[in-house]
This record gives structure tokens, C-alpha cells and sequence, in this order.
């Protein structure tokens, strides 16, 4: 089936998502823990941020070339940005697309897509994110057939859980949720003090485990 890159980034409809409730950030559904993340997710990886790979028009599976400096295209398309990250270790090791099916090769760089502006007019998860940054990223898995006319990725694409929910910033030996809305690890666990979940790596895989 094909998949518009803009509903799977979960920008257009809840629905497009699996997993989590709802209410999160614009359509998005709310992931309040790790686990929701995991069970939602094709994979989870500890990242270095790298180049952007390219800027196209996504309009529901038919995705052109963005035109101008701001990817602007249209009312009829939503621009999307295409950032590269190189693999430095598995959180949840990743399995076919919307978390489930056969297992996946862990890939030495993965190609990070997602909207470049959000309905509200800020700029998107992976548009804002910095080359050189260290984060663990939960992502759902495109691949090729399932994005089709997207030319600035020729493999798998894969899109962050609920936007900022799936991106935590490394902080030497922690991470912390960039999202407010991602308060603890698992369901049964208590929320995490002062409002965004701070971890360690070894605590997202146990979660991660625990999604089962």
C-alpha cells in the first residue's frame, strides 16, 4: 500500500499513526512512555545527525521536487525535509514497517524524513534538527515501494514516532525526551519529576522490552 511521507510523519491524521492516544502535538497522538513508543515503532536508534539529503513536495504518494529555498510548492503538497544519521548503537532493533513483520538489518545510516513546517508555522522535528547532534530516535519504517517518487532516498525511510516524541537528546551518560509529553518508561512506572523523561540508554531497551 502506498503511503503519503507527510501522513506517516503523522503530521495530517491521528489515524495515520498506530498506537498511543489522542490530543498530542497538532494531530498527532500522545505517546506518554517509551513503551507506547517502542510498540508504535519500527526501531529505535542512538544517532549522530548529519546532512540534509534533499527537500521534496509530498501530495499523497506523488512526491516532485520542492521548488524555491523553502521547499514551498503549493497548497496542494506538504515540503518535506530529508536529513542523513549515522547509526552508533540499537535501542529496539528494527523489524518491518509499523513495527511489525520480519526482522530488518540494522543499517549503518539511516535517512530521517519529516515535515519542514508544522501546521502552526515552526519548523518541523527534523527540519530543526542540528548536524552534529546525539539523540536516540524512535522511527516508523518506509520502505522504497512505500514512498514512492521520493528521489533524495533510494532505501528505507524512516519517519520519528509522533514527531518530537521519538527524538531524546543524549546529555553524557543520559538522555531526555525533547517532547513534554513523553513523561515515563513504562506505563506502570512512575512519571518522571519536573516533566520530560530523563533516562539512560539502558533504561529505553528495558522499556523497550517491555512493550511485549
Amino acid at each position: 500500500m502506498l503511503v503519503s511521507v507527510a501522513a506517516a510523519s503523522g503530521m495530517l491524521s491521528a489515524a495515520c499513526a498506530p498506537g498511543g492516544g489522542t490530543g498530542g502535538e497538532g494531530d498527532r497522538p500522545v505517546y506518554a512512555s517509551v513503551e507506547e513508543l517502542a510498540r508504535a515503532s519500527a526501531g529505535a536508534f542512538a544517532v549522530r545527525i548529519g546532512r540534509v539529503v534533499g527537500r521534496e513536495c509530498d501530495d499523497g504518494g506523488e512526491a516532485r521536487e520542492a521548488e524555491g529555498p523553502r521547499g514551498d510548492a503549493g497548497a496542494d503538497c506538504v515540503p518535506m525535509v530529508f536529513r542523513e544519521a549515522t547509526v552508533e548503537a540499537v535501542v529496539l532493533k528494527p523489524s518491518g514497517p509499523a513495527g511489525g513483520g520480519r526482522a530488518v538489518a540494522v543499517p549503518a545510516r539511516v535517512v530521517l524524513g519529516g515535515v519542514e513546517k508544522e501546521a502552526g508555522g515552526g519548523r518541523g522535528p527534523v527540519a530543526a534538527l542540528a548536524s552534529g547532534a546525539h539523540m536516540v530516535v524512535y522511527a516508523r519504517r518506509l520502505s522504497p515501494a512505500d514512498h514512492p517518487g521520493i528521489d533524495s532516498v533510494t532505501g528505507d525511510l524512516w519517519i520519528p514516532t509522533g514527531g518530537e516524541q521519538g527524538l531524546f537528546d543524549i546529555e553524557g551518560k543520559t538522555v531526555r525526551a525533547r517532547s513534554a509529553l513523553v513523561t515515563r518508561l513504562t506505563a506502570r512506572s512512575p512519571a518522571s519529576d519536573g516533566g520530560r523523561l530523563r533516562a539512560t540508554v539502558g533504561e529505553l531497551r528495558r522499556a523497550a522490552r517491555a512493550r511485549t
